[in-house]
């Protein structure tokens, strides 16, 4: 079986997901998405990005910090 490019672990609230995408973009959605099951803001999640392209492991952490904010602020 074929290693999925982008590798996303969440832990959260006791919680670990562990996900897998092929594209930049379903990655960061895929996260998104289990961040937003959560109640309240995630400021206690942790995340590890694992992916050959460092620049895009680098802006799917920009992007869910910019969700964690968002949803702290909400």
């Amino acid at each position: 079986m074929k290693r999925a490019p982008f590798r996303i672990l969440i832990r959260i609230e006791g919680d670990r997901r562990v996900l897998r995408a092929t594209s930049e973009r379903e990655a960061a959605l895929k996260a998104e998405s289990v961040l937003r099951r959560y109640d309240g803001p995630p400021g206690g999640a942790g995340l590890i990005i694992e992916a050959s392209d460092t620049r895009a492991s680098a802006r799917i952490a920009a992007y869910l910090a910019d969700v964690a904010l968002e949803m702290e602020i909400a």
